[in-house]
């Protein structure tokens, strides 16, 4: 009597019919495929994130940074010291490299007092509503740079302040990896409102290629956002520039 039931005739119609055996196969085929894509799509997020060249410190989840101006920094404060103690630890194999590559098994120090108003003593601005992130371009083994420069035409999408630094006569030799940030879209561009960059814009040549061993520190930039506004969710989009290397990150930043 079940072999009688309409549902089942017209089921076995289904199957019996070619075409619809092959239109079903495909659509079967494609939700498969789909499912395998989105997949893939996830792990390769997952591996490019931990493989990410830029680190944001303070290193929060997402890079949201978002606190109170008046009470809510202190934590921010510490964990931006516990990220630089090994900046003021002093290494034997460390030297000061001035536009020049070290000596031999030497690398290059970081000077933390270089970094304008980003300092410890200033609470990295985040006391006062100016707040300080600092940007460290982490280790790429057996990396040469190659360099942007005035010798081939600087890339259409590069900002324009940042193309008049290297195009300057006093900045035309300069040697770096570059760095700009700025607001994601326009309204974060106007609520962000002034970014400065100590001690440059770039990441001096000298510190690559990277060394596996104690002495070698990955190279920072603090980024000052100088008066952002307050009582808003603002996104930052960063960017390191140079022939051979694509990388960018995202910052939220929040001050209540």
């Amino acid at each position: 009597m079940c072999l009688k039931h309409p549902c089942y005739e017209r089921l076995n119609r289904i199957a019996a019919s070619k075409p619809l055996r092959i239109f079903y196969g495909v659509i079967l085929f494609l939700f498969v495929a789909f499912a395998c894509y989105r997949l893939l799509q996830a792990s390769n997020d997952l591996h490019a994130q931990k493989n990410a060249r830029l680190e944001v410190i303070p290193n929060f989840q997402d890079n949201f940074i978002k606190y109170e101006v008046s009470s809510g920094a202190n934590d921010i404060v510490a964990k931006i010291n516990d990220a630089l103690i090994q900046y003021e630890t002093p290494n034997k194999n460390r030297q000061r490299c001035d536009n020049s590559f070290p000596s031999q098994n030497k690398s290059c120090d970081v000077d933390l007092n270089e970094f304008g108003p980003c300092t410890k003593e200033n609470g990295y601005g985040y006391y006062r509503g100016s707040p300080c992130v600092f940007i460290k371009l982490k280790k790429l083994e057996n990396w040469i740079p190659q360099c942007l420069n005035n010798s081939n035409p600087l890339p259409d999408d590069m900002p324009i302040y940042l193309k008049n630094y290297i195009s300057n006569d006093h900045n035309r030799n300069q040697r770096a990896i570059w760095l700009s940030c700025s607001g994601e879209k326009d309204v974060d561009v106007e609520y962000v409102g002034k970014i400065e960059y100590y001690p440059s814009y770039g990441f001096p040549i000298y510190y690559f290629p990277s060394k596996n061993d104690e002495s070698y520190l990955e190279p920072l930039i603090a980024v000052e956002f100088v008066k952002p506004q307050r009582g808003i969710a603002i996104f930052i989009k960063c960017k390191v520039w140079a022939q051979n290397l694509v990388e960018t990150t995202i910052i939220k930043l929040s001050l209540d």
